[in-house]
Parts: structure tokens; sequence; C-alpha cells
């Protein structure tokens, strides 16, 4: 008798203890931004334009990339992909001033790149909250950027830690540095 109330005990504790450590996992479901692990980074995002979502630059939405390195790199194959999964590619339809470039694709050491909607309907960065990733050309995300709700015409910055969600800025600076926190 008392070894099967042995038994029953350890079958009971086997099936309570794992579900602590699982009501963790289900909650914490969402996505965080994460730090960048490229020299080439989101830097900035218009993910609610005072008019339409799509257009040619500066009307819809865009993405400014700021390559922080000291030397310059080929983004050719890279792209932004959405929590949806929608892929937008970065290439001359996207790039802003892509004829400009002394080298196509590639971003110069310490340079901005402004990727925009471009009327290519693949950019929709959701309004209510998104997660977007930056992958390079062989699909690896080097870095993921969160959002909450965006306000309308006013871009998403870096939070005050590299995981926090993108913020209001005080001013969009597509193309610049960053001007501060709204």
């Amino acid at each position: 008798m008392r070894r099967n109330q042995l038994a029953f005990v350890l079958v009971l504790l086997m099936l309570a203890m794992p579900m602590t450590p699982m009501a963790n996992i289900v909650g914490a479901s969402g996505a965080r931004s994460t730090a960048c692990t490229s020299t080439v980074c989101i830097n900035e995002l218009m993910p609610n334009p005072a008019g339409p979502d799509t257009g040619n630059y500066p009307v819809g939405e865009w993405v400014e990339l700021y390559n922080s390195g000291t030397t310059d790199v080929n983004l050719q194959g890279w792209l932004l992909e959405d929590a949806s999964g929608w892929k937008h590619n970065i290439d001359s339809n996207t790039w802003v001033d892509f004829a400009n470039l002394t080298v196509p694709y590639v971003l110069p050491a310490g340079d901005y790149a402004i990727i925009a909607e471009n009327n290519q309907g693949t950019l929709k960065i959701n309004n209510a909250g998104e997660t977007l990733d930056l992958k390079d050309d062989f699909a690896i995300v080097v870095h993921t950027v969160t959002t909450g709700t965006a306000s309308s015409d006013i871009s998403k910055i870096p939070g005050a830690s590299a995981t926090d969600d993108y913020v209001d800025s005080a001013s969009n600076t597509p193309g610049a540095a960053n001007g501060g926190t709204g």
C-alpha cells in the first residue's frame, strides 16, 4: 500500500512541476527588439505617414538603416520582413537615391539608407504595433525592432535599451542622426 501511495505522489509531482515553467513560456510569447548583430541596423522608421501608407518617398512608409561601422557594407540581397511575413527587398526600387550611390548596393560607413515603400506593396508596418526584422543576404536576422501604436506622421526610434520597443521621435530625421524622443 505504501508503495502505491509513493508512486501516486511521484506522479503528481512530475505532472505539477512542468506546469510552472510552461506558464511562463506561454505568457512570454511576445517578441521584443533585439540588439543589432551587424554594423547596419534599423535606426528609424515611419509606420504611420500623414498620407497614404503606399507611394514614392517621401510619401508612404519608410525605414532608415544606419551603418555604424568603419567599413562599407554591401546590402544586395538584404530585406525587411514583418511579423505577418511581408518581405520588402532592399533594391534599386526601394532604396531612396539608389542611383546616386558610388557603388550599387553599398552603404558607406557612417551613412544612412532610406528604404521606402515606393509603391511596391510589400512594406506594411502595422500602425497598431509591429515586429520588423532586418535580414542579411543569407536570410539571417541581424536586427529585430518592435513598436507600439504609431502616431500619425511621427517616426519611431530606438528606446533607452536595445530590447525596448522603438519610441516616438521628437522629430522625423530620415537620412540623419535621430533628434531624441518625443
